[in-house]
Formats: structure tokens, C-alpha cells, sequence
């Protein structure tokens, strides 16, 4: 059974936390063998999502609500400190946009249960940005 889904436009990318690792994201994302743009951005300091908007060729939002209305993005890296995770992660589960988000995933195993169950429920992705699981470096 083939459960890839393939979309005829590039994949609408949003970044809610515009810090390094956004910047980290940014730089993989550009290296993607598939059709991706970056679409807007948000975060808690309105300068930074502006600087990082202009860096990424798109379009600052002030906040997660206007983010997800006004640039309908597929999907959503959440790049902020952790205690703003499951705020994030949930809000967009909840306008029905899959998402990655950086580790931790959540702080409480109730968080991360909550979030589990509501991208089923929407029936969208949810991915836990532990990228170095399988580094060579990091396994040292």
C-alpha cells in the first residue's frame, strides 16, 4: 500500500519562532529535493520575524492565530522554547496543519498524549524534531 501523498504545488512551509534553529531549518528546507516554500513567519519579538521573514523571502505574522488564517501553511515548524510547544503545536493541529516540533516534543506526557490525539483526530502528521538519533557524532 502506498501511503505517500504527493501535491502538485511546492509544500507551504511556516515557522512559528524565527531563533538559530529556525535559521537551522531554514538552510535544510533549502536543501529539500522537493518543491518548498516558506511562507510566513511568527514570533514573540516582532523585529526577529521580521528579520527572519526577509531572510526566508516571506511574510511575518504577529501572531500564531494570524499566521495560520492569513498564509494557510501545509505545515508548521515550531522552533520556539519549550515551555510554548504544546500552545503551538495544538494550535495548529487545531486549524488542521501537520507539524514539527522541536524537542522537547512536550513537557508533561499528558501534553504530548493531547497533542498524539488531536493530530489523529484532525488527521494530520506530528513529528518530534530528535534529528541527531542517528548521527554519527551524537551516537559517540
Amino acid at each position: 500500500m502506498n501511503t505517500h501523498i504527493s501535491i502538485d504545488r511546492p509544500l507551504r512551509i511556516a515557522f512559528i519562532g524565527a531563533g538559530q534553529m529556525a535559521r537551522n531549518h531554514v538552510a535544510a528546507i533549502q536543501r529539500l529535493p522537493v518543491a518548498a516554500k516558506i511562507v510566513a513567519v511568527t514570533d514573540r519579538v516582532p523585529k526577529i520575524a521580521e528579520q527572519f521573514a526577509a531572510l526566508a523571502g516571506a511574510r511575518a505574522s504577529f501572531s500564531i492565530e494570524a499566521l495560520l488564517a492569513e498564509a494557510t501553511p501545509d505545515i508548521v515548524h515550531i522552533c520556539t522554547p519549550p515551555s510554548s510547544h504544546f500552545e503551538a503545536a495544538h494550535a495548529a493541529l487545531d486549524a488542521g496543519v501537520h507539524v514539527y516540533v522541536e524537542k522537547p516534543f512536550a513537557l508533561t506526557t499528558d501534553d504530548a498524549t493531547r497533542l498524539v490525539a488531536l493530530a489523529a483526530a484532525r488527521r494530520r502528521l506530528i513529528c518530534a524534531g530528535h534529528q541527531l538519533v542517528r548521527d554519527p557524532a551524537f551516537k559517540r
